[in-house]
């Protein structure tokens, strides 16, 4: 019988890994406890999370080489301090056309100028995703400033499997410094009312090295920039890019896909948490068996 887990790789369509592990699902609304409890047979802190074997498939292993080719990039990228890998390749979910996504954390008050620099850089360098072009690039989504690292304010209700999975599947990429890589799990305890078992740190390995530190040219840009022309060129990006950055939103969210524009957050990844949530609460009131469940029941 399905157990939560599995469920929600089903209705992503992601294929189910095979290692299990004690670790997920704890808290649920109370309006589905009885539900789940009676559906699963076991009780709501007793649910599983399951993680793949090692090694990886072939495809896995060429995008961990094309993202280890790029170590200088990353090295490279002005107030940039963290860089995670998220999404598909995390999930092992990868297919034929798959790019590479991204969930950077920036310097305080640099949020404009590191997404308009990192993708300056990667598009000069054919690296950056386009309309033509996806196949091993980098999506560049969702960019947060440090001391907000804290996603609970995107969090659906009545259960946001989608970005509570997504937090807890981050693998690190680069970060300045080794002692603080693990910054985006401990800025996000909530996640322990969901996953108690959950470490607090990286959960998911890929096989790729943590790149660490930064190169001259980066450090010589936040030099320059570190003070009151940093700030200046940080409101000018904002200001110059607000008008378009608002014209995407309106565009995104016609196609119901969940966008942040603020001060400390740009978000543009296209996911639909509302129709995952939504699908996934129909299949835990279903009376039908869990077992019995198929695409079919989703579409």
């Amino acid at each position: 019988m399905k157990n939560p887990t599995q469920l929600f790789y089903q209705i992503m369509k992601y294929p189910e890994p095979t290692k299990e592990v004690k670790l997920f699902l704890k808290r649920w609304s109370d309006d589905f406890k009885d539900v789940i409890e009676e559906k699963f047979q076991h009780t709501a802190e007793q649910c599983d999370l399951f993680s793949w074997d090692t090694p990886a498939d072939e495809r896995m292993k060429a995008y961990i080489e094309q993202i280890q080719k790029h170590a200088r990039v990353w090295k490279s990228l002005p107030f940039v301090t963290h860089i995670y890998l998220a999404n598909s390749i995390t999930f092992n979910a990868l297919h034929e056309d798959s790019d590479i996504d991204l969930f950077i954390i920036t310097t305080q008050g640099r949020l404009r100028i590191a997404r308009f620099m990192s993708r300056l850089i990667l598009f000069f360098l054919g690296l950056a995703r386009n309309w033509n072009k996806i196949q091993k690039k980098y999506c560049l989504s969702f960019y947060i400033e440090k001391k907000h690292e804290n996603l609970y304010e995107l969090l659906l209700q009545p259960l946001d499997i989608y970005l509570i999975f997504r937090i807890a599947h981050l693998v690190p990429l680069y970060t300045t410094s080794v002692k603080d890589v693990d910054l985006i799990w401990k800025s996000n305890k909530w996640l322990k009312s969901y996953l108690p078992n959950h470490p607090g740190k990286q959960l998911i390995r890929l096989g790729n090295d943590l790149i660490v530190w930064s190169n001259w040219r980066k450090e010589t840009i936040e030099r320059i920039l570190k003070r009151r022309l940093g700030n200046l060129l940080n409101l000018f990006i904002g200001f110059l890019r607000r008008p378009w950055l608002h014209i995407k939103k309106g565009r995104l969210g016609k196609k119901g896909w969940w966008i942040v524009i603020n001060d400390y957050m740009l978000k543009f990844h296209g996911d639909k948490r509302k129709d995952i949530i939504l699908r996934y609460m129909n299949v835990i009131k279903s009376k039908k068996n869990i077992e019995e469940y198929t695409e079919s029941n989703i579409e």
